[in-house]
């Protein structure tokens, strides 16, 4: 099952779920990587949801299209978030 299939219509549970079975412990620092974060439903849901509960979780979540990114972003992640823009 892939990750978003977890992440569209996430709840704390189901994140602790995917984040245990991606041998994750939620106790120590850890970092997660979210690639085409854009192929979600509700992004910025997700991502609120991994920062407010999971505090020894850093997420670099990226994507290959701006104009869906910023779309499908209903909450602006103020507080919660770092951008950077790489072009090549």
């Amino acid at each position: 099952m892939s990750y978003r299939s977890r992440f569209n219509h996430p709840s704390i549970d189901t994140l602790k779920n995917f984040l245990s079975i991606e041998g994750i412990d939620i106790k120590k620092p850890s970092l997660l990587i979210l690639d085409e974060i854009q192929l979600l439903s509700d992004p910025s849901n997700a991502l609120k949801l991994l920062h407010d509960h999971f505090t020894n979780l850093k997420v670099i979540a990226t994507g290959s299209s701006s104009l869906d990114i910023k779309r499908k972003f209903s909450d602006s992640l103020a507080g919660r978030k770092k951008v950077y823009f790489i072009y090549i």
